[in-house]
């Protein structure tokens, strides 16, 4: 190559051909195009920012329900709303 850098190269491999994305994650449809060294090693993917955005809500709903989860399995009770923002110090 005379000393020129490989540039990297994009796979465009339809998803149903590579690992099922989908059944982590079935609401959304992702269509990634990953990056490859120049040996076809992929090292990099790029998404749309549609789909950036929705698997970072899908992420943040599944952070949410763990948060509620894990409080449930920790018991107590409600608390009024006036009593937890007074722990704020915002009551």
């Amino acid at each position: 190559m005379n000393g020129e850098k490989a540039l990297a190269k994009v796979d465009r491999t339809p998803l149903h051909e590579q690992k099922q994305m989908d059944s982590l994650i079935p609401m959304i449809h992702l269509h990634p195009k990953f990056v490859t060294d120049a040996d076809g090693h992929r090292i990099a993917v790029q998404l749309s920012v549609e789909e950036y955005a929705s698997l970072l809500e899908e992420v943040e709903m599944a952070d949410d329900i763990a948060a509620y989860d894990q409080a449930k399995a920790a018991g107590g009770g409600a608390v009024p709303l006036e009593t937890f923002l007074a722990t704020l110090g915002e009551g």
